[in-house]
């Protein structure tokens, strides 16, 4: 087994709730070869992509918040004017 890859022994039938613990003298192992500089920079390109998403995911909600606000405050600021024309208009 060279220096670019990793073993792992699977301990018990392989579950969602399978036991992964370092291979022993004897025991079948399963062997993962570790991704070149090409699929690493592949990965890192693709968790920048997702984390632009996460980040208008965000943004999206926030501008949601202060957009549930100011219809609040319009709201009250409209509702305030209204009272206060209906009451010069009544004297």
């Amino acid at each position: 087994m060279g220096s670019g890859s990793c073993t792992v022994r699977i301990d018990g039938p392989v579950s969602k709730h399978a036991v992964l613990l370092l291979p022993g003298k004897g025991v079948p192992s399963l062997t993962f070869a570790r991704g070149g500089v090409a699929e690493e920079a592949a990965y890192a390109h693709d968790v920048e992509i997702l984390q632009g998403y996460e980040s208008d995911v965000r943004l999206q909600a926030r501008i949601e918040a202060l957009e549930r606000r100011l219809v609040r405050i319009e709201r009250g600021t409209t509702a305030g004017l209204l009272r206060r024309v209906v009451r010069r208009r009544a004297r």
